[in-house]
This record gives C-alpha cells, structure tokens and sequence, in this order.
C-alpha cells in the first residue's frame, strides 16, 4: 500500500515541479523584455538627437567573432 502511494507522491511532485520550471521560464523572458523596454527609455533624446541603439550588442558581436 505503501509504494503506490510514494510513487503517486512523486508523480505529483514531478508534475508541480514541471510546472514551476516553465512558470520560472515565463517569468524570466517577462523580466528580460521588461529589461529591455527600461533600457529603451533611459536612451531617449529629448534635445532632437538621435542615438542608435543596438539590442543585445555583445551578444551579436560575439557571435560574429567567433
């Protein structure tokens, strides 16, 4: 009666854990385009110049290196 009862315990444990693991990947692309977004606003001009700015440049610089 016992091992029926643990594996079952274990399935559900498996599932909740499953579960928060693609809650936590949900959260962490929403904090990433909310970062984005942040730094978005913090290169806008209000004196009419305009800056260029490239997203993700390390990484892009990275991989054309490399």
């Amino acid at each position: 009666k016992a091992l029926p009862t643990m594996k079952t315990s274990i399935e559900e444990s498996n599932n909740v854990l499953s579960a928060m693991n693609i809650n936590l990947m949900v959260l962490q692309q929403k904090i990433l385009s909310l970062k984005y977004q942040l730094e978005d606003q913090q290169v806008i001009s209000y004196d009419g110049t305009l800056i260029w700015k490239i997203s993700q440049f390390r990484e892009k610089m990275g991989k054309n290196i490399s």
